[in-house]
């Protein structure tokens, strides 16, 4: 008996000593912006990296006390107080327990914490590039919503710490601009997806925009009224790598520190499946986001009780007079408008239609919004919109290009080709390429414009005033393509080539 209780304290003694692990000189430490230089090396330990405790609380702006002798640490920032334990794998948010991946320890007589709690605990986003031995940690508790520039459809994904949510993908054709899009912002899952309806102009870019993406929870309308995708849609959904299927109801996600994701039902029977969009809204403590999908004035006169008013309205239906009714702005009372809209290509006649027609279409609709002084963004115009919110503040941003593609990168012979997926021309004159091996950077030549559902190969020059030579060079079928990294004039990520994909 006394035998196996000695070897019940060796092993509960061996499971909480940490093993030392691999030593970790970062060429790079950001926080919140600001650079800084840790005072005991990180250490990677089965794989996850762990960091010192105190500088890292206080470089996020927290401020901590210790107590017992430096074995409990107390931080608070804002409405957040946490307290973490030396020898524990216990810790407390806002008195809420969380268990870490491994326990607080003392290395060289500091504390130090696996990097996931930023991110598990606090909602810090947290990139860690281990080739690059790169750590960049951003705690503002900010979320960013992204009006992607589809054309004539749906795209918006929500971006927050650890939370990725996507709500529709446009279609067929835009599948792989939402793919890229993605990739820029460096999403490896989905945490949750909506199909607000199954109108092709939502849902039909889901297999390119989600091949190798996996999703946590997936939520659909539930109506089987599929139109022009009546033969691919189910089947797809059905092939998608999701945990979980749902059909809407009045739900609500917690996501953490005050930002709340609200499902809120509005009805699912209706013969006009845009009736049964799924109605979202984004809480950020006092901004609210409501995402309206296609609903029409009939849904929306039928549930005016369960709308107030919101900071930001996604304008239904792509702006079109079926919807945004007067008694429903009155009830909402919106700042900001965004319409998602553009030119719907014509497959058969092989163009776009008219913008005369598109835009009076709309034209009731935006005197409707400007009657109520509210601001108004369109995708037509503006390209991709990010909106940035704080919990107190929020801030409107458009990105004129979108869209944009890489086919294939030669360094050598100094040319890229690429594929204009958006519904206007884009002036890629003096637009960045970066190598991703050398990091040598390149421009691309001016007077460079490539049109809408357009490919092209375009030179790269060495600096922006660099002349024109002649030459010509084709896509080569038998080169996968050199990686790299495009950029906008101002610097913005368009788009990343680092692996095979299956154009």
């Amino acid at each position: 008996m006394k035998k196996f209780f000695l070897l019940c304290i060796i092993a509960i003694l061996i499971f909480n000593v940490p093993s030392i692990g691999e030593a970790v000189r970062l060429s790079k430490v950001e926080i919140d912006g600001r650079e800084i230089q840790y005072e005991v090396q990180p250490y990677i330990i089965n794989g996850e990296l762990v960091v010192p405790l105190v500088q890292t609380l206080e470089a996020m702006g927290f401020k901590v006390e210790t107590k017992e002798d430096g074995k409990i640490i107390l931080g608070t920032k804002n409405n957040i107080e946490v307290k973490l334990i030396e020898s524990s794998r216990s810790t407390y948010i806002n008195d809420e327990k969380l268990i870490l991946n491994r326990a607080v320890y003392r290395r060289s007589d500091l504390l130090v914490v696996p990097v996931s709690f930023l991110s598990d605990g606090l909602g810090a986003k947290v990139l860690w590039d281990e080739s690059e031995r790169e750590l960049i940690i951003s705690s503002k508790n900010e979320l960013s919503v992204h009006f992607i520039d589809v054309g004539n459809g749906d795209s918006i994904f929500i971006d927050y710490g650890d939370y990725d949510i996507l709500i529709d993908v446009g279609n067929k054709e835009s599948g792989k601009v939402v793919a890229n899009y993605l990739e820029s912002l460096d999403t490896d899952d989905i945490e949750i997806l909506i199909t607000t309806h199954p109108d092709e102009n939502h849902v039909g870019g889901l297999e390119d925009a989600l091949n190798d993406i996996g999703v946590e929870t997936f939520i659909h309308s539930g109506t089987k009224n599929i139109r022009e995708v009546r033969e691919d849609y189910f089947p797809f959904v059905s092939g998608l790598k999701v945990t979980r299927f749902m059909e809407d109801d009045d739900l609500t996600f917690d996501l953490g520190n005050g930002v709340y994701f609200h499902i809120i039902e509005t009805g699912g029977s209706d013969p006009n499946i845009n009736n049964n969009s799924v109605i979202t809204m984004l809480e950020h403590n006092s901004v609210k986001v409501l995402l309206t999908g296609d609903m029409e004035e009939k849904t929306e006169l039928r549930n005016l009780d369960k709308f107030s008013d919101i900071d930001v309205l996604k304008v239904a239906n792509h702006g079109l007079n079926t919807s945004t009714s007067g008694e429903f702005l009155d009830v909402t009372k919106p700042e900001v408008a965004i319409i998602s809209s553009g030119l719907a290509y014509d497959i058969e006649d092989g163009g776009f239609v008219d913008s005369d027609e598109l835009n009076s279409s709309k034209i009731d609709v935006i005197n409707r919004l400007k009657d109520r002084d509210v601001e108004i963004y369109d995708t037509y115009d503006s390209g991709n919109i990010v909106i940035t919110i704080d919990g107190e503040n929020y801030e409107v941003e458009n990105r004129e290009i979108s869209g944009v593609l890489i086919r294939q990168i030669d360094f050598d012979n100094k040319f890229i080709a690429l594929y204009n997926g958006s519904q206007k021309v884009q002036d890629l004159s003096g637009c960045k390429v970066v190598d991703r091996n050398s990091k040598l950077e390149y421009y691309i030549e001016e007077k460079s414009l490539l049109s809408p559902g357009k490919q092209d190969i375009l030179r790269l020059v060495n600096i922006k005033a660099e002349e024109e030579k002649d030459g010509e060079w084709i896509f080569r079928e038998d080169f996968i393509s050199d990686k790299g990294t495009l950029f906008d004039r101002e610097g913005n990520v368009l788009c990343k080539f680092f692996k095979i994909r299956n154009d």
